[in-house]
């Protein structure tokens, strides 16, 4: 279902093992870099729970969410507990959450959709004063993407909302890209001042409908659209390993795909066996990234992403 590392060595992934019903969540561990992984203790999330995603900033302090609700453990998972978050409704369903450089960041969609943030080695949880107004679509989603002390929040409900970004520690107003697309989009930031996004233009309209990818390399203030568009079904999750680098999952026929020319050419990076679509890419230093896809095969790459194989979870003593 989801999956963090802390290390190019340490990582954790959260997903379900066959069972008669609904099946409870399983945690697993790496300390090797993903050949192996053991079980270890996870939230006491009761059957019918959805889990969204596991996260963790370091070896110690780690948050699981559900459809929910957030669960957070301070002594690397020996004990989980639900934070509380004030001035939060407790209706409100969390939509992310990310950490990075001592901090972590939730957001919940409302309307209207709120920001909230606490140091990764406590539960002290701060409502930011900025506020995203919520959308007319029937599935909002918002997307926190950070790189150090420097971050993002984009808002999608069916199209591009609203944006935020991290201005000396504190979430500000920020116009993201694709707001005039018709349709949804994906960031991902490979340093502070490089970003990528990815826009499904004209889904919600009557204009032509493509993927466009379109580069910063000023922290988000600007974007430059790619040398050539892709096909709507080239649409999906999306990870910068590098400067100018960009991995995609496809939304219909499964390929990961790549640019590693700021978009100016495309190649297909992997075929699964059988097509299946993206939830999940990410990179935990410029070599090593995870992509997930929604029937739960994870994959690995070890250089860059030009080339990715499924991870065994049957190692150890997972």
């Amino acid at each position: 279902m989801s999956v963090t590392f802390v290390s190019a060595q340490s990582g954790w992934v959260v997903g379900t093992t066959p069972c008669v019903g609904t099946c409870p969540p399983v945690l697993l561990r790496t300390d090797d870099g993903g050949q192996d992984w053991r079980r270890v203790a996870s939230p006491p999330i009761g059957n019918g729970t959805t889990v969204q995603s596991v996260r963790f900033a370091d070896t110690h302090d780690g948050w699981v969410t559900t459809d929910d609700t957030v669960w957070a453990t301070h002594d690397g998972g020996a004990h989980w507990e639900r934070p509380v978050f004030p001035g939060v409704p407790s209706g409100d369903r969390v939509s992310d959450v990310e950490a990075a450089a001592g901090t972590v960041h939730a957001v919940f969609s409302g309307p209207p959709v709120q920001i909230a943030t606490s140091p990764v080695h406590r539960d002290d949880w701060t409502l930011s004063p900025t506020t995203l107004v919520g959308g007319a679509g029937p599935v909002p989603h918002e997307q926190i993407v950070l790189q150090g002390r420097d971050g993002w929040i984009i808002e999608v409900d069916r199209v591009v909302i609203a944006g935020a970004r991290l201005d000396n520690g504190a979430w500000v107003p920020w116009n993201p890209p694709c707001l005039r697309a018709g349709g949804p989009a994906d960031l991902a930031a490979s340093d502070p001042v490089h970003l990528v996004a990815l826009c499904g233009e004209g889904v919600y309209s009557e204009s032509g409908q493509a993927t466009v990818s379109s580069f910063s390399s000023d922290g988000g203030a600007t974007f430059q659209p790619g040398p050539a568009p892709l096909s709507l079904s080239s649409f999906g999750p999306m990870a910068s390993p590098a400067v100018g680098d960009a991995i995609v999952g496809e939304g219909s026929n499964g390929d990961l795909i790549g640019t590693f020319d700021s978009g100016q050419t495309w190649t297909i990076l992997y075929r699964p066996p059988s097509p299946e679509t993206w939830q999940y890419l990410g990179f935990t230093t410029a070599g090593q990234g995870i992509a997930i896809e929604v029937g739960g095969i994870m994959l690995m790459t070890f250089d860059g992403g030009h080339d990715w194989a499924p991870v065994d979870f049957s190692h150890g003593e997972a």
